[in-house]
């Protein structure tokens, strides 16, 4: 949701007379790490999307800051 969310604001305004900053306070590294397990071992609750992170490659899932990084077209900061 986010990348379209990025991608659309990006196109709105590509022709503005302004640059197009991306900020987020909260983007940390630009992955997430998806928790399978809990402190006992038994699969994870805390999950908001627990389907995504059955597969081994889900892992480490892109987070904002890298989704931000990857809009076309791009924030000039």
């Amino acid at each position: 949701m986010l990348a379209k969310y990025l991608t659309g604001y990006t196109t709105a305004l590509k022709k503005a007379p302004f640059e197009k900053w991306y900020v987020d306070a909260f983007a940390g590294t630009g992955y997430r790490d998806a928790p399978r397990e809990d402190e006992t071992g038994a699969p994870s609750q805390n999950l908001l999307l627990p389907d995504l992170a059955e597969t081994e490659p889900q892992t480490l899932l892109e987070g904002s800051a890298r989704r931000a990084l990857m809009t076309d077209p791009r924030f000039e900061r």
